[in-house]
């Protein structure tokens, strides 16, 4: 049976600590519906199908869980949805509450799929699960009637099975491609070509919100772990400022720190640098996380009406008092109140949470490499107007000329993996015809202290 699900559901699973198999034919084994009563629940073969008569919240329900999540860190749930909705999330609570766990699904499916879902900030013997169906661009609305969810079951894992991926360690979103890279949370992420490259465009798509999340699909690709720093290409023409990676850390996923300085409003390609030395040396699914710095300090003395950012949003200090973390100053309205940037509270335009947040222009990512080079290409301008430069033939057979207003001192070639392969000193041109056809780096030092990055073909 094909399933549909253009619309948010919230339903609640029974199980075992063992897998959940819907395996009676016509049989709901004991699942009931309950909120709005239209909806129906049945059986398709052996299938649990929900579907929609009316809009609203359908709830499925059983009085007993019993999820061990001591045990457990993973949900494993097969099913096949052949609608617009693209985000499921899970919460161990009725109505559903954080925390959350979120995944993104397919759409449009011919075949079941199946997903895992992290359940490691769960505790104890749960007895509930809700699951939300949520488009990662829509609200909490039913849009659908007569659509259907089939689910063949439910199983808590203890940890992620091993998919056998192709490791890729260098993307460049070449033709049509995304590189494997697709949303995870609050954003599209979507191949687009701009300024004559191909890159992956990334726009954040709720400012009411936290930050916005895309990632390496885990069907797609794998990183290696052994690759322990990683280099983006990228011209973020919005002024969010804060770009992390994240990736797993003894099994978990970690945001990683330092994070390079994000400049905002950029008119040219920058070169960031991110230090992964800390993650597990196996299969990685990076994650890049996009928002707003927080200028919030733990150490810091706050007057009453001092304005701090924590969480894409201004607050400003009611009390005098600090609050001893970030979340803190989010939950404790005694001490801290949303505002905008001149401290007017809500309903001021701009005091609502998220609301620094911008989802209007894009950030372009032209490339990403992991490596163990730990800045081969630095902090580097790509091609800023201070140190441009011009390289022809484009592509190469031979030799490659530079053309700069400053005198050059070095030029470096570093292929996709981040490895040097060329070298010349004072001159403004460098023979690569000894290099294998593919895509290239080609970094100049001038003379002024500044370095340029432009990408080269060489036939």
């Amino acid at each position: 049976m094909k399933t549909k699900i253009t619309f948010l559901f919230l339903f609640i699973i029974p199980f075992l600590t063992f897998a959940q198999q819907f395996n009676t034919p016509g049989d709901t084994e004991g699942f009931a519906i309950i909120g709005t009563t239209t909806n129906t629940l049945g059986a398709n073969g052996t299938d649990l199908v929900l579907t929609v008569l009316e809009n609203g919240n359908p709830v499925v329900s059983t009085p007993t869980a019993n999820i061990d999540a001591d045990t457990f860190n993973y949900l494993e749930i097969k099913l096949k949805n052949n609608s617009t909705t693209d985000q499921l999330r899970f919460s161990n609570a009725n109505p559903a509450a954080a925390p959350f766990s979120n995944i993104v699904i397919t759409k449009g499916d011919t075949s079941y799929q199946t997903y895992y879902v992290d359940i490691t900030n769960w505790s104890g013997i749960v007895n509930v699960l809700s699951i939300v169906g949520k488009p990662v661009n829509g609200s909490y609305k039913f849009v659908g009637v007569g659509e259907t969810i089939s689910i063949d079951y439910i199983k808590p894992v203890v940890s992620l099975p091993i998919i056998e991926t192709p490791e890729v360690n260098t993307f460049t979103f070449n033709g049509a491609s995304n590189g494997g890279f697709t949303t995870l949370l609050r954003a599209t992420a979507l191949a687009a070509t701009e300024s004559s490259k191909a890159t992956l465009m990334i726009t954040c798509t709720e400012a009411n919100r936290f930050d916005s999340k895309v990632g390496l699909a885990i069907n797609a690709a794998h990183v290696g772990g052994q690759n322990k720093y990683a280099h983006i290409i990228v011209k973020n023409t919005s002024i969010n400022n804060s770009l992390q990676i994240s990736g797993l850390v003894s099994g978990a996923t970690k945001s990683f720190s330092p994070r390079p300085v994000f400049t905002v409003s950029d008119t040219d390609y920058m070169t960031y640098d991110f230090d992964l030395s800390t993650w597990d040396d196996g299969y990685q699914q990076p994650e890049l996380i996009i928002g707003v710095k927080s200028n919030w300090s733990a150490t810091a003395t706050y007057a009453i009406g001092d304005i701090v950012i924590v969480s894409n949003t201004y607050y400003k200090n009611l009390s005098g008092v600090n609050s001893a973390t970030q979340g803190d100053v989010r939950t404790e309205t005694a001490n801290w109140a949303i505002c905008d940037v001149t401290g007017a509270e809500a309903p001021a335009p701009g005091a609502i949470v998220g609301a620094l947040l911008d989802i209007v222009n894009p950030i372009y990512i032209d490339q990403i490499v992991f490596d163990n080079e730990k800045g081969n290409l630095g902090n580097r301008d790509f091609e800023s107007k201070s140190n441009a430069i011009a390289i022809y033939p484009n592509p190469a057979k031979n030799v490659l000329k530079i053309k700069s207003d400053n005198t050059i001192s070095k030029i470096e070639v570093y292929n996709m993996q981040g490895k040097k392969v060329a070298s010349r000193n004072n001159t403004s041109d460098i023979n690569v015809s000894s290099l294998g056809k593919g895509i290239y780096i080609i970094s100049v030092l001038q003379d002024n202290g500044s370095v340029a990055s432009k990408q080269f073909v060489k036939e």
